[in-house]
């Protein structure tokens, strides 16, 4: 299993130096920004979408080149990997990013405001499970609808305006000849359409944040080129406080136990020692089961059988 991790590890770690250095940015810099926010889950415990993400970026590349039948074969082999990918599917329409533009305020607050109103079409999961004629997608649409809604909460609600004043921030600066670049804006814009529409499914708009932080990393690092220096300093100061504290966050989750610091050490390669992990895997799943036990009232170690 270490083994896997390692290789997986080590191919999204090469895609990810491709892209960067395809987009003209700070490989330290984007790395940085993607280590604080995403690195540690999407590298352990999100194996098949962190693959996707790759071919999805190898596909972007591809794009940019002009080079349409292999940007669409990439594109589906990031499908095979994860379905959730599809949702990126319209940043490809760059044709339409400055109309999109010329009209992005009334957008983004019809989005605020759709989201604000706690409207959701989460329900619409159960309809689409109903009548969908296909059981994969039955399957899959009765499976995210059994998870029930997720809460609104302040931090998903300050994620939300990050990602507005982002799109609006990026705005100023993204080089509208580049495919790319636009591409890259698309994509902010889908994560926010996702948190405003469908906010009771985290599952879903938590995929489109994993590639969307290397999206903004590399767009805040092509802003460099325009800005001057104090602007610099204090944009830097405030992308390093948000970083840290998403950094902390997660690590201090009870979701972390299972695997930090246990998948992170290199001794299972060179060595036999197997470590704790086994049992703080088991630790968290009686935790977890005895959670949704106070709430369902089974017994504990049901849900882990």
């Amino acid at each position: 299993m270490q083994s896997l991790y390692l290789i997986v590890a080590l191919f999204n770690g090469i895609t990810f130096y491709i892209f960067v250095r395809y987009c003209r940015a700070s490989v330290i810099f984007a790395f940085a920004v993607y280590f604080c926010w995403v690195y540690l889950l999407a590298q352990m415990a999100l194996i098949r979408q962190s693959i996707a993400l790759s071919f999805l970026m190898l596909s972007l590349i591809r794009f940019d080149k002009s080079k349409h039948s292999s940007a669409l074969a990439l594109f589906f082999i990031a499908i095979g990997f994860q379905y959730s990918v599809l949702m990126f599917a319209p940043v490809f329409l760059t044709k339409a990013y400055k109309k999109i533009i010329a009209f992005e305020i009334p957008i983004l607050l019809a989005l605020a405001a759709f989201y604000l109103s706690g409207i959701s079409l989460f329900d619409m999961l159960g309809y689409v499970a109903e009548h969908a004629h296909f059981r994969f997608i039955t399957e899959k649409f009765q499976h995210y609808s059994s998870l029930g809604p997720s809460p609104k909460s302040v931090g998903t609600a300050i994620y939300s305006l990050i990602n507005i004043f982002s799109f609006l921030y990026f705005s100023k600066f993204a080089n509208i000849s580049s495919r790319l670049e636009k591409s890259l804006m698309l994509s902010i814009l889908v994560t926010i359409i996702l948190e405003a529409v469908f906010w009771q499914f985290s599952l879903l708009w938590l995929r489109a944040h994993y590639f969307v932080v290397i999206a903004q990393g590399i767009l805040l690092y092509k802003t460099w080129e325009t800005i001057k220096p104090l602007h610099r300093a204090a944009q830097l100061t405030v992308v390093f406080v948000l970083s840290m504290l998403a950094l902390v966050k997660p690590l201090l989750d009870d979701a972390a136990l299972p695997y930090f610091p246990y998948q992170t050490s290199m001794r299972f390669i060179y060595t036999d020692d197997l470590g704790d992990g086994r049992k703080r895997l088991e630790d968290y799943n009686l935790m977890a089961s005895e959670k949704e036990c106070a709430i369902t009232k089974c017994r504990p170690g049901i849900l882990n059988k």
